[in-house]
């Protein structure tokens, strides 16, 4: 502010000059502070939407992610849905999710994963889903419901974990004990 008072002061005389110095170092006392911390948070948010970035680069990359709306339609699939199930973009945006599940079972289960979300709950299980070769694998699924800002339900988001592998482990354990049980 001393720079401030020192053009004003060679510029302007008298009463003019002192007031519009004073006024001017008042406004860049005032401004500078802002300037300085408006830079900080900027900086911070920054780096913490590069943060939160990476974050979901990772978790993108190792679950399966779908999103439905309100009417049970899948809406975003990601990448590692389309590797795992082996459908195409194209067949599964716009279809229903229950078209996922494998069997009449499954498609009670989307009904009652709809209920418990359209309640505000997040619901979390195993869910058995078809592939497009036909084949059925078992995921350990989160999936939480998304509401808008007046908070209306707008359909949900699933994270899915492929545990065919070790439900199938598992089994085999169950069945080696049981033999071992009988021997």
């Amino acid at each position: 502010s001393a720079g401030w008072y020192i053009s004003a002061n060679s510029l302007l005389s008298g009463t003019a000059m002192h007031s519009l110095a004073v006024a001017g170092a008042i406004v860049i006392a005032g401004i500078t502070p802002m300037w300085v911390s408006s830079r900080a948070m900027a900086k911070r948010a920054s780096s913490q939407n590069r943060s939160l970035s990476q974050r979901l680069m990772a978790f993108d990359r190792h679950v399966m992610v779908n999103v439905v709306d309100t009417q049970g339609k899948l809406t975003e699939v990601n990448d590692q849905m389309l590797q795992v199930t082996g459908y195409e973009l194209d067949t599964l945006v716009g279809q229903p999710v229950s078209m996922l599940y494998a069997d009449n079972e499954g498609h009670n289960l989307a009904h009652a994963i709809s209920k418990c979300l359209r309640r505000g709950e997040t619901w979390q299980g195993e869910t058995p889903l078809r592939c497009a070769d036909g084949r059925v694998i078992v995921t350990h699924s989160t999936i939480i419901p998304l509401f808008d800002s007046k908070g209306k339900w707008t359909g949900s988001i699933a994270a899915r974990t492929d545990i065919t592998r070790m439900m199938k482990l598992l089994g085999e354990h169950e069945t080696i004990e049981t033999l071992d049980e009988l021997r």
